[in-house]
């Protein structure tokens, strides 16, 4: 297999930077505790795919853009990949618009082996690829080439469910969890604040209320409660209080469309209270990070999202989703399903390569694979310690500053068809993961739609519909809670967006849904 050359002097610099740092080891010490050469995984797949002494090359077309590196070429876990494998990625990384470019490539017939995070967007989704002749059908393939992708598939029927199209057709290979993920973000709140006024945790709009009163009338907070910059409570944090969502959600399979519920009348009308009593920020739209963030550091905000602010870290606590009626459970939250979008993977009918191309990707879904994928090399990006990986110092506390994220594009991956260990972050702590657990207490995520899927028709008389509907009740969303617009005129409100046709929209979320849970 022949060698690559590293695209530019600057990435050359940062490899010998990072392998200088690291732990000397050989080959065979860095990997044996994941794999081993012509290790047999199943009666279906060893290593190398291919054969020594040939070579196969399959291109890959993926958006990709970071700081560290031009290309996915110089990422160490795929070099890794390369090597157990034997199979040769030429990779392809769009420049400007990646759905320009995609569109543009579809357009001409001129296609790679496999493409990357296409799904949402070609008009139709996976089977109106098939049925154009761009992607193939991997039923058989999988069956008689990914052993280990089947078994997940047949281990987890939700992972089936959300991998199969309303057609019956497998398309792609997709990032799949096969451990439930909690909610991976909320709000927090100043638990030492809480502690000094002798308050309970809020776990109920009222009290929360009344906990951002005492913040303000004994803390001095010049503005107790803070959100995301121009936050338009897209998930759902405060507003799934009232078992609604900010746009559509299902109550016993019925799809329905939060902003025309009454409930959300009830939502706006308490955000637009909390703003006319200085309890929540009343420049939320145009509040920058850093405005937010020295809020926080200043001791003038005591509730907020995610936060940098060292000093007040280790006083923040989870704030639980809220509800209504204190110990109720609600059904709409930031919920996290099986499988992962934007990362799905397909073969494409100008593949010669088929068979090879399955197995490699299926070599993603294997203990070793994944592990490599979550993790990196040992001795690079983890260490084995007390029989478990850790992430080295290189990338939890580099050297020259790098974000833990940063260095996850050049030593291990976070996206595209593998089984993705959540928990496989560098930089993760326990105390992140407690925060998702208590996120997860009182929700069970009941009323977020499953990842359905539209026809081509469907899809472009919903975006048609919802490009209307969405700037619209942005508008007036912002302008009810700011006091810019009266409360009686949400009957106007709600009539006003009917009239822009969010009834078929509703039906062609029902549609999808009925053929998502046929399937």
């Amino acid at each position: 297999m022949k060698r690559k050359i590293f695209a530019g002097l600057a990435s050359m610099l940062l490899l010998i930077s990072i392998m200088s740092s690291c732990t000397n080891k050989s080959d065979d010490e860095s990997s044996s505790q994941i794999t081993g050469t012509n290790k047999e995984f199943s009666k279906e797949l060893t290593l190398p795919i291919v054969p020594d002494g040939e070579d196969v090359t399959l291109t890959y077309w993926i958006p990709f853009s970071s700081e560290l590196i031009t290309t996915l070429e110089e990422n160490t876990m795929y070099q890794e990949l390369e090597k157990r494998t034997n199979v040769d990625i030429s990779w392809i990384h769009p420049a400007g618009d990646a759905n320009q470019s995609l569109q543009l490539m579809l357009a001409t017939g001129d296609f790679p082996d496999l493409l990357e995070n296409i799904l949402d967007k070609y008009p139709g989704g996976p089977d109106k690829l098939v049925e154009e002749e761009i992607a193939i059908e991997l039923n058989s393939y999988i069956d008689n080439y990914a052993p280990n992708y089947r078994k997940i598939r047949e281990d987890y029927p939700d992972i089936a469910k959300e991998t199969t199209t309303d057609s019956g057709n497998l398309v792609a290979f997709y990032c799949v969890q096969t451990e439930h993920e909690n909610p991976w973000d909320g709000m927090r709140i100043r638990q030492d604040w809480l502690d000094e006024l002798n308050l309970e945790m809020p776990t109920t709009i009222d009290e929360l209320t009344n906990v951002l009163k005492k913040f303000k009338s004994e803390k001095n907070a010049s503005v107790p409660m803070v959100w995301y910059d121009g936050w338009k409570d897209q998930y759902g944090y405060m507003m799934g209080a009232w078992d609604i969502g900010p746009k559509f959600f299902k109550e016993n399979n019925t799809v329905k469309y939060g902003p025309i519920e009454p409930s959300y009348k009830l939502y706006v009308e308490t955000m637009n209270m909390w703003v006319s009593e200085g309890l929540l920020d009343k420049e939320y739209l145009t509040r920058e990070t850093g405005g937010r963030e020295e809020l926080i550091s200043s001791n003038q905000t005591g509730v907020y999202n995610n936060t940098s602010v060292v000093d007040v870290k280790d006083v923040t606590s989870p704030l639980p989703y809220l509800t209504i009626e204190k110990g109720d459970t609600r059904h709409f939250s930031n919920w996290v399903t099986n499988t992962k979008p934007a990362n799905e993977v397909v073969i494409t009918t100008a593949c010669k390569n088929p068979e090879i191309a399955t197995k490699w990707l299926d070599y993603h879904y294997t203990q070793e694979g994944s592990f490599l994928f979550n993790y990196g090399v040992e001795g690079i990006a983890h260490d084995i310690v007390d029989g478990k990986p850790v992430f080295t110092e290189l990338m939890i506390d580099n050297p020259n500053g790098i974000e833990p994220l940063l260095m996850s594009d050049v030593h291990k991956w976070h996206q595209g068809a593998y089984n993705r260990d959540f928990k496989a972050l560098p930089g993760l702590t326990d105390v992140y993961v407690a925060e998702q657990e208590l996120w997860a207490t009182n929700t069970d995520g009941a009323y977020v739609l499953p990842p359905i899927t539209m026809t081509s028709e469907e899809g472009t008389q919903f975006a048609n519909i919802t490009s209307d509907v969405n700037t619209y009740v942005d508008e007036m969303t912002n302008k009810f809670i700011l006091g810019l617009e009266p409360m009686d005129k949400f009957d106007e409100f709600v009539e006003q967006i009917k009239a822009l046709d969010i009834d078929v929209a509703i039906q062609v979320q029902q549609d999808a849904l009925d053929r998502y849970n046929a399937r």
